[in-house]
């Protein structure tokens, strides 16, 4: 994912500061994506490897749903008309609803003989990787055709919040039973989830629930809640949002 990501802000990066050498480094990093980490998975089409090595064994192939944010390959689809990205979008989306069967999407995933199943290493937890899937889908412009059947394939974390209890650290995806409460990072990055559901109220409480900036600012950095944090608090303060074709709006 951070090969997406960095093609992202380079293509983004190329466009609104006008640097065409940008564009050029960018689309260079799609190819290599399209070339070494994007695998055509018999009965579904392109899925995205976790990396370039390592992932497939015995015809089962492991897949982390976190690593596959729609704005991104939304603006890989315009910048790449040929690429595999329209389809890789639709094909997140059914990955999200084939292995979320109570709403809470695992960690990690794999493919095999035509369906996705419970990882075979990682087991059916969803926990920090997953909580990045809750983010994207919050992130995701309104506009677009799969806004609404993600977040419908993601219903979990909604239900429990609604019901006034936190949302778990870790979750059993099978059982849909879940323990623990996840730290500062892991809540903020439920934020653009519940905004963009409508439920405001929701969000300020949990927001309530997050230390400041100062605070945060003070603290000991630990780069991961950062991360989250910033990914979660930005969206809500209205910084940046996605447009339907994936662009960057500061």
């Amino acid at each position: 994912d951070s090969d997406l990501w960095l093609a992202y802000v380079l293509l983004e990066a190329a466009r609104l500061w006008r640097q065409p050498a940008l564009q050029v480094i960018g689309q260079g990093m799609l190819a290599q994506i399209r070339a070494r980490e994007i695998i055509e998975l018999d009965g579904l089409g392109p899925m995205l490897l976790p990396g370039p090595q390592g992932f497939i064994e015995n015809e089962t192939t492991r897949v982390n749903p976190s690593y596959l944010p729609l704005p991104l390959l939304r603006r890989f689809a315009a910048v790449d008309r040929q690429g595999p990205w329209q389809v890789l979008a639709s094909n997140t989306v059914a990955l999200l609803q084939q292995c979320s069967p109570h709403g809470f999407v695992p960690d990690w995933a794999a493919w095999r003989k035509g369906g996705f199943v419970v990882d075979p290493v990682q087991g059916p937890v969803g926990s920090y990787d997953a909580i990045r899937c809750y983010a994207w889908a919050g992130m995701t412009a309104p506009r677009d055709p799969l806004f609404r059947p993600q977040l419908q394939a993601l219903s979990g974390p909604l239900k429990r919040l609604r019901s006034g209890a936190a949302m778990w650290e870790k979750v059993d995806t099978r059982s849909g039973e879940g323990q623990g409460e996840g730290n500062d990072g892991f809540r903020a990055a439920l934020l653009p989830y519940l905004q963009a559901q409508g439920e405001s109220q929701q969000a300020q409480a949990l927001l309530a629930t997050l230390p400041s900036v100062e605070q945060q600012r003070a603290a000991k950095p630990v780069y991961y809640t950062q991360m989250l944090t910033l990914f979660g608090r930005g969206w809500m303060e209205g910084r940046w949002p996605f447009a339907a074709d994936g662009r960057l709006q500061p």
